[in-house]
């Protein structure tokens, strides 16, 4: 039997989607990285670090940036400047890039996070402009027959 406890995060202010792998990520057993909402939402960021901490997490942080963007009614968020919403599977991580400064500042994070993990960089903007990025895509949904 499973023995992990459910934490609720709560809902990030605009968020139409509520997926978790766009705000949070184990790393460790005890430990997550979270996005750096100092410049985005502080409140919510604060709010988020202070729960994950009361379930005795660990709880650092990856940079983030916003881009504000026109978006149509019903249009989802993009999600250009999260780097929290990378590709996992075993040692190889691969994270997005947007052509900014906070690309290095993410890439060098996460090798002193995951020091065992070989990490590789991939332009995203395009796709992070629909909504999603990397862990998003890569979802498997097995449909019938």
């Amino acid at each position: 039997m499973f023995r992990a406890e459910c934490i609720l995060i709560p809902k990030q202010a605009g968020d139409e989607v509520g997926h978790s792998d766009g705000v949070v990520r184990f790393v460790a057993e005890n430990r997550v990285l979270i996005n750096d909402y100092t410049a985005v939402d502080p409140g919510y960021g604060a709010k988020l670090r202070t729960l994950l901490e009361k379930k005795g997490l660990e709880v650092d942080t990856l940079p983030m940036f916003e881009e504000k963007s026109k978006r149509r009614p019903g249009e989802i968020s993009p999600a250009v400047g999260i780097y929290i919403n990378y590709f996992r599977v075993g040692d190889v991580v691969v994270i997005p890039a947007y052509n900014r400064p906070e690309d290095e500042l993410a890439l060098q994070k996460l090798q002193q996070v995951l020091p065992d993990a070989a990490i590789f960089q991939v332009l995203c903007r395009d796709l992070a402009g629909k909504g999603g990025v990397l862990n998003c895509i890569s979802w498997t949904i097995k449909m019938g027959r």
